[in-house]
């Protein structure tokens, strides 16, 4: 019983989360046709522009760094997950630079929302920006800023196990919706390409 309670909450976690990024991802492509174009070109530029659907391979969607910058941004801007990791203190203690006292017995959480903008960490935290990974596919360049500064999935021990079938899952949907459509903002339709 307990392994079917396992299965069922990763695999709504993991489609539920996933829905939730490629709704935000269609609605940043839809909105800036500039990232749009450039994460267009190198789907095509990867899987071909003849007619039909393909299915990217993992070798072709190690080729779509773009795509993956924008995945990582729009996982910055729209976390799947606003909060995670709640932890009860155990003793008293005083937080941060400003000395806040935080009592023994409250409860704290790690608030990813903030920490995704947090402007100390992210200059011009208020843009959508994909570059701001393309130097670093990992993201280890980011996360070592802070432990905490970009924490999509979690992170440490407790980290999201399927975090790398997301990027996998994502990555074929968009270069599949990308190949034959172009999303525009709410309230106008989404032509095929002709």
């Amino acid at each position: 019983m307990e392994l079917r309670n396992n299965i069922v909450t990763i695999g709504f976690a993991a489609h539920d989360t996933t829905s939730a990024l490629l709704s935000s991802a269609l609605f940043v492509l839809g909105k800036y046709p500039h990232i749009q174009q450039l994460a267009r070109d190198e789907v095509l530029n990867v899987l071909g522009d003849f007619k039909g659907d393909v299915v990217p391979t993992p070798e072709q969607q190690r080729n779509l760094p773009y795509l993956t910058c924008v995945l990582k941004e729009v996982l910055r801007v729209y976390p799947s997950v606003s909060y995670g990791v709640f932890r009860r203190c155990r003793e008293d203690f005083f937080l941060g630079k400003e000395r806040l006292f935080v009592p023994k017995g409250s409860l704290l959480g790690l608030h990813y929302w903030g920490a995704h903008y947090d402007a100390a960490q992210w200059p011009n935290v208020h843009e959508f920006d994909a570059s701001r990974f393309e130097n670093d596919i990992s993201v280890d360049s980011i996360v070592s800023k802070s432990s905490s500064a970009w924490m999509p999935f979690s992170g440490g021990i407790r980290s999201c196990i399927g975090a790398t079938f997301a990027y996998a899952e994502a990555r074929t949907v968009l270069a599949m919706f990308l190949r034959n459509r172009r999303p525009r903002p709410s309230g106008t339709p989404t032509p095929a390409v002709p």
